[in-house]
Protein backbone atom coordinates (compact mmCIF):
# COMPACT_ATOMS: atom_id res chain seq x y z
CA UNK A 1 0.00 0.00 0.00
CA UNK A 2 1.33 3.33 -0.89
CA UNK A 3 -0.52 5.58 1.48
CA UNK A 4 1.50 7.86 3.90
CA UNK A 5 0.14 9.77 6.56
CA UNK A 6 2.21 12.11 8.68
CA UNK A 7 5.15 12.80 6.49
CA UNK A 8 7.57 15.24 7.29
CA UNK A 9 5.66 16.38 10.36
CA UNK A 10 7.90 18.80 11.45
CA UNK A 11 7.06 21.00 7.87
CA UNK A 12 3.95 20.34 7.95
CA UNK A 13 3.83 21.66 11.78
CA UNK A 14 5.75 24.52 10.58
CA UNK A 15 3.46 25.16 7.54
CA UNK A 16 0.45 24.91 9.90
CA UNK A 17 1.41 27.43 12.43
CA UNK A 18 2.16 30.15 9.79
CA UNK A 19 -1.10 29.32 8.21
CA UNK A 20 -3.04 29.79 11.35
CA UNK A 21 -0.64 32.81 12.15
CA UNK A 22 -1.95 33.86 8.40
CA UNK A 23 -5.33 33.40 9.24
CA UNK A 24 -5.20 35.62 12.47
CA UNK A 25 -6.85 32.20 14.29
CA UNK A 26 -6.73 29.75 17.08
CA UNK A 27 -8.35 27.21 18.66
CA UNK A 28 -10.86 29.97 20.54
CA UNK A 29 -11.41 32.29 16.86
CA UNK A 30 -10.79 33.43 13.75
CA UNK A 31 -10.39 36.93 13.52
CA UNK A 32 -10.07 37.58 9.38
CA UNK A 33 -9.62 35.35 6.71
CA UNK A 34 -6.43 36.60 4.63
CA UNK A 35 -5.13 35.63 1.50
CA UNK A 36 -1.95 33.84 1.63
CA UNK A 37 1.72 35.82 0.77
CA UNK A 38 3.53 34.83 -2.31
CA UNK A 39 6.22 33.16 0.26
CA UNK A 40 3.61 31.36 1.80
CA UNK A 41 2.06 30.32 -1.09
CA UNK A 42 5.12 29.21 -2.44
CA UNK A 43 5.83 26.50 0.93
CA UNK A 44 2.30 25.52 0.08
CA UNK A 45 3.20 24.26 -3.69
CA UNK A 46 6.54 23.05 -3.04
CA UNK A 47 4.78 21.03 0.00
CA UNK A 48 2.36 19.08 -2.28
CA UNK A 49 4.82 18.82 -5.21
CA UNK A 50 6.86 16.83 -3.03
CA UNK A 51 4.39 14.74 -1.23
CA UNK A 52 2.97 14.36 -4.66
CA UNK A 53 6.36 13.14 -6.54
CA UNK A 54 6.93 10.74 -3.97
CA UNK A 55 3.56 9.11 -3.02
CA UNK A 56 0.21 8.59 -5.25
CA UNK A 57 -1.80 8.94 -1.93
CA UNK A 58 -0.45 10.69 0.92
CA UNK A 59 -2.68 12.93 3.72
CA UNK A 60 -1.67 14.38 7.21
CA UNK A 61 -3.09 14.65 10.57
CA UNK A 62 -3.80 18.30 12.11
CA UNK A 63 -7.03 19.57 14.11
CA UNK A 64 -5.35 23.54 13.09
CA UNK A 65 -6.48 22.34 9.44
CA UNK A 66 -9.95 23.04 10.21
CA UNK A 67 -9.09 26.70 11.19
CA UNK A 68 -7.21 26.69 7.56
CA UNK A 69 -9.19 24.68 5.47
CA UNK A 70 -10.43 27.75 3.19
CA UNK A 71 -6.78 27.96 2.55
CA UNK A 72 -6.16 24.64 1.93
CA UNK A 73 -9.01 23.89 -0.13
CA UNK A 74 -7.55 26.02 -3.11
CA UNK A 75 -4.95 23.90 -3.56
CA UNK A 76 -6.49 20.63 -2.76
CA UNK A 77 -9.60 21.06 -4.19
CA UNK A 78 -9.94 17.42 -4.76
CA UNK A 79 -9.06 16.26 -1.52
CA UNK A 80 -10.62 13.39 0.06
CA UNK A 81 -11.34 14.37 3.64
CA UNK A 82 -12.06 12.47 6.52
CA UNK A 83 -13.77 14.20 10.08
CA UNK A 84 -13.83 12.28 13.32
CA UNK A 85 -15.73 14.24 16.27
CA UNK A 86 -16.84 13.59 19.39
CA UNK A 87 -19.00 14.49 21.92
CA UNK A 88 -18.41 18.04 22.93
CA UNK A 89 -18.38 17.80 26.83
CA UNK A 90 -16.24 14.69 26.41
CA UNK A 91 -13.96 16.75 24.97
CA UNK A 92 -14.19 19.77 26.71
CA UNK A 93 -13.72 17.32 29.82
CA UNK A 94 -10.63 16.10 28.36
CA UNK A 95 -9.02 19.82 27.53
CA UNK A 96 -9.86 20.18 31.23
CA UNK A 97 -7.97 17.39 32.79
CA UNK A 98 -5.11 18.13 30.90
CA UNK A 99 -5.27 21.92 31.76
CA UNK A 100 -2.14 22.28 30.00
CA UNK A 101 -3.08 25.44 28.40
CA UNK A 102 -3.69 28.45 30.66
CA UNK A 103 -6.75 30.17 29.44
CA UNK A 104 -8.60 26.68 29.73
CA UNK A 105 -7.03 26.09 33.07
CA UNK A 106 -8.64 28.98 34.58
CA UNK A 107 -11.52 29.68 32.04
CA UNK A 108 -12.81 25.98 32.07
CA UNK A 109 -16.08 27.44 29.42
CA UNK A 110 -13.07 28.45 26.96
CA UNK A 111 -12.75 24.31 26.39
CA UNK A 112 -16.81 24.24 25.31
CA UNK A 113 -16.03 27.66 23.33
CA UNK A 114 -13.11 25.61 21.07
CA UNK A 115 -15.14 22.66 20.23
CA UNK A 116 -18.27 25.07 19.14
CA UNK A 117 -15.90 26.68 16.93
CA UNK A 118 -14.16 24.00 15.37
CA UNK A 119 -17.15 21.62 14.58
CA UNK A 120 -19.16 24.66 13.45
CA UNK A 121 -16.31 24.92 10.89
CA UNK A 122 -16.72 20.93 10.16
CA UNK A 123 -20.81 21.10 9.75
CA UNK A 124 -19.97 23.89 7.25
CA UNK A 125 -17.51 22.18 5.61
CA UNK A 126 -19.34 18.63 5.22
CA UNK A 127 -22.26 20.87 3.74
CA UNK A 128 -20.01 22.11 0.83
CA UNK A 129 -18.18 19.17 0.36
CA UNK A 130 -19.78 16.31 -2.17
CA UNK A 131 -20.41 13.03 -0.33
CA UNK A 132 -18.34 10.90 -1.81
CA UNK A 133 -15.62 12.90 -1.06
CA UNK A 134 -15.95 13.14 2.83
CA UNK A 135 -16.50 10.59 5.68
CA UNK A 136 -17.50 11.91 8.60
CA UNK A 137 -17.47 8.94 11.85
CA UNK A 138 -17.95 10.05 15.52
CA UNK A 139 -15.19 8.35 17.77
CA UNK A 140 -17.69 5.65 19.72
CA UNK A 141 -18.51 4.23 15.82
CA UNK A 142 -14.89 4.04 14.73
CA UNK A 143 -14.31 1.81 17.88
CA UNK A 144 -17.61 -0.13 17.66
CA UNK A 145 -17.08 -0.39 13.77
CA UNK A 146 -13.57 -0.01 12.93
CA UNK A 147 -13.86 -2.79 10.35
CA UNK A 148 -17.13 -0.31 8.55
CA UNK A 149 -14.30 2.61 8.57
CA UNK A 150 -11.61 1.06 7.24
CA UNK A 151 -13.38 -0.14 4.51
CA UNK A 152 -14.78 2.80 3.89
CA UNK A 153 -11.52 4.30 3.84
CA UNK A 154 -10.32 2.25 1.38
CA UNK A 155 -12.87 3.22 -1.10
CA UNK A 156 -12.03 6.73 -0.87
CA UNK A 157 -8.86 6.38 -1.29
CA UNK A 158 -8.84 3.60 -3.62
CA UNK A 159 -5.92 1.94 -1.78
CA UNK A 160 -6.10 -1.79 -0.04
CA UNK A 161 -5.85 -1.44 3.87
CA UNK A 162 -5.38 -4.07 5.48
CA UNK A 163 -7.57 -4.29 9.19
CA UNK A 164 -4.55 -5.54 10.79
CA UNK A 165 -2.20 -2.54 10.31
CA UNK A 166 -4.53 -0.23 12.41
CA UNK A 167 -5.59 -2.05 15.04
CA UNK A 168 -3.25 -0.96 17.54
CA UNK A 169 -2.93 2.46 16.55
CA UNK A 170 -5.54 3.13 19.65
CA UNK A 171 -6.73 1.66 22.87
CA UNK A 172 -10.79 2.28 23.56
CA UNK A 173 -10.21 1.51 27.30
CA UNK A 174 -8.13 4.79 27.56
CA UNK A 175 -10.94 6.97 26.03
CA UNK A 176 -12.62 7.99 29.48
CA UNK A 177 -16.43 7.85 29.91
CA UNK A 178 -16.86 9.39 32.85
CA UNK A 179 -17.73 13.16 33.09
CA UNK A 180 -15.64 15.11 35.86
CA UNK A 181 -17.86 17.72 38.49
CA UNK A 182 -15.81 20.95 36.66
CA UNK A 183 -17.59 19.95 33.34
CA UNK A 184 -20.84 18.87 34.93
CA UNK A 185 -20.74 22.58 36.36
CA UNK A 186 -19.85 24.13 33.45
CA UNK A 187 -22.97 22.32 31.45
CA UNK A 188 -24.92 24.25 34.43
CA UNK A 189 -23.61 27.68 34.14
CA UNK A 190 -23.79 28.04 30.76
CA UNK A 191 -27.20 26.25 29.13
CA UNK A 192 -25.77 28.70 26.15
CA UNK A 193 -23.16 27.68 24.76
CA UNK A 194 -24.19 23.79 26.11
CA UNK A 195 -27.22 23.66 24.01
CA UNK A 196 -25.52 25.66 21.48
CA UNK A 197 -22.54 22.51 20.94
CA UNK A 198 -25.63 19.84 21.38
CA UNK A 199 -27.20 21.13 18.45
CA UNK A 200 -24.28 21.04 16.36
CA UNK A 201 -23.31 17.59 17.77
CA UNK A 202 -26.65 16.49 16.67
CA UNK A 203 -26.08 17.57 12.97
CA UNK A 204 -22.56 16.29 12.51
CA UNK A 205 -24.30 12.85 13.90
CA UNK A 206 -26.84 12.95 11.61
CA UNK A 207 -24.61 13.59 8.47
CA UNK A 208 -22.48 9.88 9.99
CA UNK A 209 -21.11 8.50 6.82
CA UNK A 210 -20.63 5.28 8.92
CA UNK A 211 -24.19 4.52 10.18
CA UNK A 212 -24.44 4.65 13.54
CA UNK A 213 -25.94 1.17 15.15
CA UNK A 214 -26.87 2.59 17.96
CA UNK A 215 -29.03 5.39 16.60
CA UNK A 216 -28.96 8.51 18.88
CA UNK A 217 -32.49 9.34 18.52
CA UNK A 218 -33.37 6.82 20.43
CA UNK A 219 -31.49 8.22 22.87
CA UNK A 220 -34.41 11.45 23.35
CA UNK A 221 -38.06 11.32 23.78
CA UNK A 222 -39.97 12.79 20.50
CA UNK A 223 -42.61 14.01 22.99
CA UNK A 224 -43.01 15.92 25.79
CA UNK A 225 -46.15 16.67 28.52
CA UNK A 226 -45.54 19.93 29.91
CA UNK A 227 -47.89 20.31 32.38
CA UNK A 228 -49.89 21.51 33.97
CA UNK A 229 -49.97 19.87 37.44
CA UNK A 230 -52.97 18.78 39.03
CA UNK A 231 -54.26 18.23 35.79
CA UNK A 232 -54.19 14.42 36.09
CA UNK A 233 -50.34 14.17 34.21
CA UNK A 234 -49.97 11.24 36.89
CA UNK A 235 -52.96 9.36 35.07
CA UNK A 236 -51.79 10.19 31.88
CA UNK A 237 -48.43 9.00 32.64
CA UNK A 238 -49.95 5.40 33.65
CA UNK A 239 -52.60 5.51 30.56
CA UNK A 240 -49.80 6.48 28.22
CA UNK A 241 -47.77 3.42 29.20
CA UNK A 242 -49.83 0.99 28.75
CA UNK A 243 -50.34 1.41 24.84
CA UNK A 244 -47.51 -0.47 23.13
CA UNK A 245 -46.45 1.75 20.57
CA UNK A 246 -45.32 4.06 23.32
CA UNK A 247 -42.51 4.22 25.58
CA UNK A 248 -42.36 6.34 28.47
CA UNK A 249 -39.24 7.22 30.92
CA UNK A 250 -38.78 5.44 33.96
CA UNK A 251 -38.90 8.12 36.46
CA UNK A 252 -41.82 9.95 35.95
CA UNK A 253 -41.17 14.10 36.27
CA UNK A 254 -37.36 13.77 35.38
CA UNK A 255 -37.26 17.83 35.22
CA UNK A 256 -34.67 17.86 33.01
CA UNK A 257 -35.59 21.06 31.01
CA UNK A 258 -37.02 22.77 33.96
CA UNK A 259 -33.36 22.36 35.89
CA UNK A 260 -30.93 21.64 33.24
CA UNK A 261 -29.01 25.03 34.07
CA UNK A 262 -29.85 25.28 37.31
CA UNK A 263 -28.01 27.47 40.40
CA UNK A 264 -29.25 25.66 42.87
CA UNK A 265 -28.64 28.75 45.44
CA UNK A 266 -30.94 31.01 43.69
CA UNK A 267 -34.18 28.17 44.42
CA UNK A 268 -35.94 28.11 47.71
CA UNK A 269 -34.99 25.56 49.90
CA UNK A 270 -37.49 22.91 49.61
CA UNK A 271 -37.08 23.45 45.78
CA UNK A 272 -33.32 22.60 46.21
CA UNK A 273 -34.30 19.25 47.85
CA UNK A 274 -36.43 18.67 44.69
CA UNK A 275 -33.92 19.68 42.11
CA UNK A 276 -31.40 17.45 44.16
CA UNK A 277 -33.94 14.24 42.94
CA UNK A 278 -34.44 15.70 39.33
CA UNK A 279 -32.26 14.76 36.48
CA UNK A 280 -29.59 17.56 35.73
CA UNK A 281 -27.42 15.85 33.41
CA UNK A 282 -27.75 15.35 29.92
CA UNK A 283 -26.27 11.99 30.02
CA UNK A 284 -28.25 10.77 32.82
CA UNK A 285 -31.22 11.82 31.19
CA UNK A 286 -30.28 10.06 27.80
CA UNK A 287 -30.19 6.53 30.24
CA UNK A 288 -34.20 7.16 30.42
CA UNK A 289 -34.55 5.89 27.12
CA UNK A 290 -31.82 3.36 26.97
CA UNK A 291 -34.48 0.20 26.81
CA UNK A 292 -36.52 1.49 24.03
CA UNK A 293 -37.15 -1.45 21.32
CA UNK A 294 -39.70 -0.85 18.39
CA UNK A 295 -42.15 1.74 20.27
CA UNK A 296 -42.87 4.81 17.78
CA UNK A 297 -43.87 7.56 20.54
CA UNK A 298 -41.14 8.07 23.27
CA UNK A 299 -42.23 10.58 25.79
CA UNK A 300 -41.91 11.55 29.29
CA UNK A 301 -44.13 14.39 31.46
CA UNK A 302 -42.81 17.14 33.38
CA UNK A 303 -45.70 19.47 34.39
CA UNK A 304 -43.27 21.90 35.26
CA UNK A 305 -42.20 22.69 32.26
CA UNK A 306 -44.99 24.50 31.51
CA UNK A 307 -44.56 27.44 33.95
CA UNK A 308 -40.56 27.11 34.40
CA UNK A 309 -39.11 29.95 32.35
CA UNK A 310 -36.27 28.50 30.68
CA UNK A 311 -37.51 24.63 29.88
CA UNK A 312 -39.43 26.04 26.65
CA UNK A 313 -36.13 27.10 25.06
CA UNK A 314 -34.10 24.60 26.58
CA UNK A 315 -36.28 21.98 24.57
CA UNK A 316 -36.16 24.12 21.81
CA UNK A 317 -32.37 23.61 21.39
CA UNK A 318 -32.25 19.66 21.91
CA UNK A 319 -35.17 18.41 20.78
CA UNK A 320 -36.38 21.16 18.05
CA UNK A 321 -38.69 18.79 16.53
CA UNK A 322 -40.53 17.17 19.53
CA UNK A 323 -43.99 17.04 20.16
CA UNK A 324 -45.45 18.99 22.56
CA UNK A 325 -49.01 17.49 24.86
CA UNK A 326 -50.35 20.53 27.37
CA UNK A 327 -53.10 19.58 29.39
CA UNK A 328 -55.12 22.76 30.91
CA UNK A 329 -57.35 23.18 33.89
CA UNK A 330 -59.88 25.52 34.92
CA UNK A 331 -56.61 27.84 37.06
CA UNK A 332 -59.33 28.50 39.63
CA UNK A 333 -59.87 24.78 40.34
CA UNK A 334 -55.91 24.26 39.87
CA UNK A 335 -54.77 26.95 42.32
CA UNK A 336 -57.27 25.21 45.20
CA UNK A 337 -56.16 21.53 44.11
CA UNK A 338 -52.74 22.64 44.67
CA UNK A 339 -53.08 24.67 47.69
CA UNK A 340 -55.42 21.65 49.32
CA UNK A 341 -52.58 19.13 48.60
CA UNK A 342 -49.95 20.76 50.17
CA UNK A 343 -52.21 21.46 53.24
CA UNK A 344 -52.55 17.80 53.40
CA UNK A 345 -48.98 17.23 53.40
CA UNK A 346 -49.10 19.57 55.86
CA UNK A 347 -46.30 22.01 54.09
CA UNK A 348 -48.86 24.96 53.81
CA UNK A 349 -49.94 26.54 56.93
CA UNK A 350 -51.88 29.67 55.24
CA UNK A 351 -55.16 30.14 54.53
CA UNK A 352 -55.96 30.01 50.49
CA UNK A 353 -56.87 33.70 50.89
CA UNK A 354 -53.43 34.70 52.31
CA UNK A 355 -51.58 31.75 50.01
CA UNK A 356 -52.87 33.36 47.06
CA UNK A 357 -52.49 36.84 47.46
CA UNK A 358 -48.68 38.18 47.15
CA UNK A 359 -47.01 35.17 46.89
CA UNK A 360 -44.98 35.30 43.99
CA UNK A 361 -41.95 36.67 45.19
CA UNK A 362 -41.35 34.40 48.40
CA UNK A 363 -42.89 31.11 47.47
CA UNK A 364 -40.96 28.14 45.91
CA UNK A 365 -41.91 26.23 42.39
CA UNK A 366 -42.75 23.36 44.45
CA UNK A 367 -45.03 24.69 46.83
CA UNK A 368 -46.50 27.87 45.79
CA UNK A 369 -47.31 30.29 42.67
CA UNK A 370 -50.54 28.84 43.06
CA UNK A 371 -51.85 31.56 40.68
CA UNK A 372 -48.94 32.57 38.76
CA UNK A 373 -49.13 28.49 37.28
CA UNK A 374 -52.50 29.38 36.27
CA UNK A 375 -51.79 32.29 33.61
CA UNK A 376 -51.21 29.93 31.23
CA UNK A 377 -51.51 32.08 28.25
CA UNK A 378 -48.16 34.24 29.60
CA UNK A 379 -46.60 30.24 29.86
CA UNK A 380 -47.61 28.71 26.25
CA UNK A 381 -46.83 32.13 24.88
CA UNK A 382 -43.42 30.98 25.19
CA UNK A 383 -43.78 27.73 23.31
CA UNK A 384 -45.76 29.26 20.46
CA UNK A 385 -43.25 31.72 19.36
CA UNK A 386 -40.50 28.41 19.25
CA UNK A 387 -42.33 25.78 18.00
CA UNK A 388 -44.81 25.14 14.73
CA UNK A 389 -48.52 25.15 15.79
CA UNK A 390 -48.58 21.60 14.26
CA UNK A 391 -45.97 20.35 16.94
CA UNK A 392 -48.44 21.55 19.76
CA UNK A 393 -51.53 20.16 21.04
CA UNK A 394 -53.57 21.08 23.67
CA UNK A 395 -56.09 19.13 25.92
CA UNK A 396 -58.20 20.22 28.54
CA UNK A 397 -58.61 18.00 32.10
CA UNK A 398 -62.31 18.95 31.89
CA UNK A 399 -62.30 16.59 29.10
CA UNK A 400 -60.33 14.04 30.92
CA UNK A 401 -63.27 13.47 33.63
CA UNK A 402 -65.81 13.28 31.18
CA UNK A 403 -64.57 10.52 29.08
CA UNK A 404 -61.53 9.83 29.54
CA UNK A 405 -61.16 7.17 26.22
CA UNK A 406 -61.88 9.70 24.01
CA UNK A 407 -59.52 11.95 25.81
CA UNK A 408 -56.43 8.91 25.01
CA UNK A 409 -57.78 8.32 21.67
CA UNK A 410 -56.82 12.29 20.42
CA UNK A 411 -54.12 11.93 22.30
CA UNK A 412 -52.76 8.59 20.88
CA UNK A 413 -53.75 10.42 17.32
CA UNK A 414 -51.54 13.15 18.15
CA UNK A 415 -48.89 10.84 18.54
CA UNK A 416 -49.63 8.75 15.12
CA UNK A 417 -50.08 5.64 17.32
CA UNK A 418 -52.70 3.09 17.05
CA UNK A 419 -56.04 5.27 18.24
CA UNK A 420 -58.23 1.89 18.92
CA UNK A 421 -55.74 1.11 21.62
CA UNK A 422 -58.47 1.25 24.75
CA UNK A 423 -56.33 1.55 28.13
CA UNK A 424 -57.32 0.48 31.50
CA UNK A 425 -58.86 4.07 32.86
CA UNK A 426 -60.88 2.63 35.67
CA UNK A 427 -58.11 3.90 38.42
CA UNK A 428 -57.09 7.72 38.86
CA UNK A 429 -53.63 8.06 39.78
CA UNK A 430 -52.49 10.30 42.16
CA UNK A 431 -55.74 11.75 42.96
CA UNK A 432 -56.66 13.76 46.33
CA UNK A 433 -58.74 11.43 49.35
CA UNK A 434 -61.44 13.87 49.11
CA UNK A 435 -62.85 16.94 46.87
CA UNK A 436 -62.92 20.64 49.07
CA UNK A 437 -65.09 23.11 47.12
CA UNK A 438 -63.58 26.57 46.62
CA UNK A 439 -65.58 28.87 48.75
CA UNK A 440 -67.88 30.98 46.18
CA UNK A 441 -66.24 34.44 47.21
CA UNK A 442 -62.55 33.17 46.23
CA UNK A 443 -63.91 31.85 43.12
CA UNK A 444 -65.55 35.10 42.03
CA UNK A 445 -62.27 36.76 42.90
CA UNK A 446 -59.99 34.90 41.17
CA UNK A 447 -62.01 35.00 37.99
CA UNK A 448 -61.23 38.56 37.87
CA UNK A 449 -58.35 37.81 38.00
CA UNK A 450 -57.58 34.96 35.18
CA UNK A 451 -60.40 36.85 33.01
CA UNK A 452 -57.55 38.42 30.83
CA UNK A 453 -55.46 35.61 30.90
CA UNK A 454 -58.18 33.22 29.54
CA UNK A 455 -59.18 35.73 26.53
CA UNK A 456 -56.52 35.51 25.69
CA UNK A 457 -56.11 31.91 25.87
CA UNK A 458 -58.98 30.79 24.14
CA UNK A 459 -57.85 33.21 20.91
CA UNK A 460 -54.27 31.55 21.17
CA UNK A 461 -55.84 27.78 20.95
CA UNK A 462 -59.15 28.37 19.87
CA UNK A 463 -61.00 26.98 22.49
CA UNK A 464 -63.88 28.01 24.28
CA UNK A 465 -63.13 28.16 27.63
CA UNK A 466 -66.23 30.11 28.74
CA UNK A 467 -66.95 27.64 31.38
CA UNK A 468 -63.98 28.84 33.02
CA UNK A 469 -65.39 32.33 33.73
CA UNK A 470 -68.38 30.99 35.66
Amino acid sequence: MNLTIFSDRNNLNELSNSLTNNNKADYQKIKKFHKVSRGLEREILSFIQKRNKKHSVWGWKDPRTVLTYKIWKQYLPEANIVILFRHPLRVADSLIRRATDPIIKNVPLSSLKSWILYNSILVDIIHNTKKEKIIVIEDKELIKQPRDFVSLLSEHCNQEISYKEITNIFDPHLMSTKINRTTKLLTLKHPFFTAKSLHLYHQLQKNSTVPIKTSSKRNFPNFLVIGTGKAGTSSIYEYLKQHPQVYMSPVKETNFFAFFDADTTTYAKEDQDWISKSITHLEEYSTQFNSIKNEKAIGEVSPIYLFHPKAAEQIKNILPKVKIIVILRNPIDRAFSGYSMHVRRGTEKRSFAKATQGNAHNASYIRGFYLEKGLYYRQLKRYYSLFPEKQIKIFLFEDLCDNPLKFMEEMYQFLEVDPMFTPNVTKWYNAAPMKTKIPSSHRKRLVEYFRTDIKQLERLTNKDLSDWLR
